[in-house]
């Protein structure tokens, strides 16, 4: 299965976007997308990163259109985390994903998706960071009897520098 997740997250990297020319995927590789598509039950993180800002409108709608570099942002920053998910199955119900954001080890905060078979499911989440230290973004699917960890991304909440 973890074959099938990298080879998806392959040929989805690789798909020509207007705005970055890419070499067409090979034909075995496009086939075993869209069989995961089709048939298969665990979603695919694709992305995870920090963003200053999230287009709302436009030609990048919904698209994370600065990017903060190093995961480390100031306390109080307005800060989110731009997430983007396939989801295949299809006669699957809405997959169920957890994202989770940890602080020494401990989860501080919650959201529940419910997301529905597509190519590319983006959401953002503004940031906790009122709090100084080291956080952790955490995704995982429901499955029956547990949850299969996705991915996610760590970054550091530092002091601000005082006014001089």
């Amino acid at each position: 299965m973890r074959f099938f997740r990298m080879i998806a997250l392959s040929a989805i990297m690789a798909a020509p976007l207007p705005a970055m020319a890419a070499d067409a995927p090979s034909a075995d590789a496009v086939r075993q997308v869209m069989s995961y598509f089709h048939n298969g039950s665990d979603v695919i993180l694709v992305d995870a990163k920090l963003c200053k800002e999230v287009a709302k409108e436009g030609d990048n709608k919904n698209e994370c259109t600065e990017e903060i570099s190093g995961n480390k942002v100031t306390q109080g920053d307005k800060v989110y985390v731009w997430l983007n998910f396939f989801v295949p199955g299809d006669d699957a119900d809405a997959r169920n994903v957890l994202v989770q954001f940890s602080s020494k080890g401990m989860v501080q905060q919650s959201h529940s998706l419910h997301m529905k078979q597509t190519t590319r499911y983006r959401i953002w989440y503004r940031l906790p960071t009122k709090r100084v230290g080291d956080w952790d973004v955490i995704t995982s699917q429901e499955k029956a009897d547990s949850y299969l960890k996705l991915g996610g991304l760590s970054y550091s909440v530092e002091e601000a520098m005082p006014a001089q």
